[in-house]
């Protein structure tokens, strides 16, 4: 028989095509230019002698009306489970503002903690504000630079300061580009795209987050496991959580882009030096 049609003494029954085993999933079969062909009906894959069926054959024969409920009763069910397993695109990752104020609640050991985190990308600097219950000297600053240096101190006690060679920047506006999109979740309110951001267990040895600049090199038993799970608003991409690998939390409360710090407040202080 000709490529998609039955032998004609089978034209009263429903037949499979093609063994299930080399058949792709509907959805594939629907992506990969699938035509519909009739009166059998069938799913066919290209074009010409070298096309091969990949659906159902519905040999009906002339579609009396009898047999067209009964194709309705037959094909409706398929065209929904079909749709079902039609995935849509997933979303583009969220890019951060170039220059935005957020504030964060932090809970990482049980301990909680306020976040008050200021991103400058077209100044190369970061900077996370961060006040815990527990810290008896006050809020500590973590004042990050793009060549890779980040300076810890309390404002106001002289030579109270640590300084890190990080050997990475403060992270990119495209940071979570190439993260896995996993599903949309209800989260705190907000309906959200939900991202799991890997580590290049190929090229890279310093990964940088948001509140957490180094995972360690690609030796690491984390290091193929996603390091961070993110979820963003849908339609606005304003963060509204990210949750490290070691169930560091960090929940955003307010975010507002274009919000610019004080310059005076990047400062360093002269005692770091």
């Amino acid at each position: 028989a000709p490529p998609g049609r039955g032998r004609a003494g089978a034209s009263r029954s429903a037949r499979y095509a093609v063994d299930a085993a080399d058949r792709p999933p509907v959805a594939r079969s629907i992506l990969a230019a699938g035509k519909l062909q009739g009166p059998g009906l069938r799913l066919r894959e290209g074009e010409g002698e070298g096309s091969r069926v990949l659906g159902f054959g519905l040999g009906f024969g002339q579609p009396t009306a009898p047999r067209v409920l009964a194709m309705r009763a037959l094909l409706l069910p398929m065209a929904a489970a079909a749709a079902a397993a039609v995935v849509a695109d997933p979303p583009a990752t969220p890019v951060w503002p170039e220059v935005f104020h957020a504030q964060l609640i932090q809970n990482g050991t049980g301990d909680l903690g306020i976040v008050d985190l200021f991103y400058d990308w077209p100044g190369g600097r970061n900077l996370n504000i961060i006040t815990d219950a527990h810290d008896a000297l006050g809020a500590l600053w973590d004042n990050e630079r793009n060549n890779g240096s980040t300076y810890y101190y309390h404002a106001g006690h002289a030579g109270d300061c640590k300084v890190i060679d990080m050997g990475v920047g403060i992270l990119r506006p495209d940071w979570l580009k190439g993260s896995l999109f996993v599903g949309v979740e209800d989260v705190d309110g907000f309906t959200c795209n939900t991202w799991k951001a890997y580590a290049d267990a190929d090229t890279a040895h310093e990964v940088a987050a948001p509140g957490r600049r180094r995972l360690g090199d690609k030796a690491h038993p984390k290091a193929r496991e996603p390091f961070l799970t993110y979820w963003a608003e849908v339609g606005t991409d304003r963060p509204v959580r990210w949750l490290f690998f070691d169930g560091a939390l960090f929940n955003v409360v307010t975010f507002t882009p274009g919000e610019k710090l004080d310059e005076a407040m990047w400062a360093v202080p002269e005692y770091c030096f």
